[in-house]
């Protein structure tokens, strides 16, 4: 083969293979033509979008069969919007007597509201084993927190929830049953 058309093979492969975008090389910062270190940019097809805030900001994970304390996991991914907080919410089903049924939303804690995962211990010893309780997360503002607290008939639970409150995650059921 000749010179010059090895030459111009390397120059075809290092033309196809030296397509690649030199800013993902794991070498660290590159040197400024002034000399001075800076970090690299990224390049725009590696800008990532602001994690949404919107639907489910926090995610719940517990058995669904449990004993008298269980450790529910709660994973906030967003913060409270400014000016809320968020609370844990327990929710049964058919609360009274025969004929007087009604749900009751009770009060399972105030979340810190920081982002990351957390376990937080439910104590269930007042629960009647084979009882069962929807539990998610809402978020108030001050009016709405307020209501939360001031409307209690038993304890730490209402009857009814502030009409505007924010339900920020899914919602898991978890029974006593033992």
């Amino acid at each position: 083969m000749s010179t010059a058309l090895t030459a111009l093979i390397a120059a075809l492969v290092t033309g196809l293979f030296g397509l690649t975008d030199s800013s993902k090389s794991d070498e660290g910062p590159k040197p400024s033509p002034s000399g001075s270190t800076q970090p690299a940019q990224p390049s725009p097809q590696e800008s990532r979008p602001p994690i949404e805030c919107e639907g489910e900001r926090v995610n719940l994970e517990a058995p669904t069969d449990v004993g008298p304390t269980y450790d529910l996991i709660v994973t906030a991914s967003c913060p409270p919007v400014s000016g809320e907080k968020y609370y844990l919410i327990a929710a049964l089903a058919d609360v009274g007597r025969p004929g007087t049924e009604h749900p009751l939303y009770c009060r399972a804690g105030r979340l810190d509201g920081k982002v990351g995962t957390q376990a937080y211990e439910q104590d269930l010893h007042k629960a009647t084993v084979g009882s069962a309780r929807t539990v998610y997360v809402l978020s108030v503002n001050a009016q709405e927190e307020r209501e939360l607290i001031s409307n209690t008939t038993e304890g730490k639970c209402t009857m009814q929830l502030p009409d505007n409150a924010d339900k920020v995650s899914g919602s898991i059921r978890v029974k006593r049953g033992w």
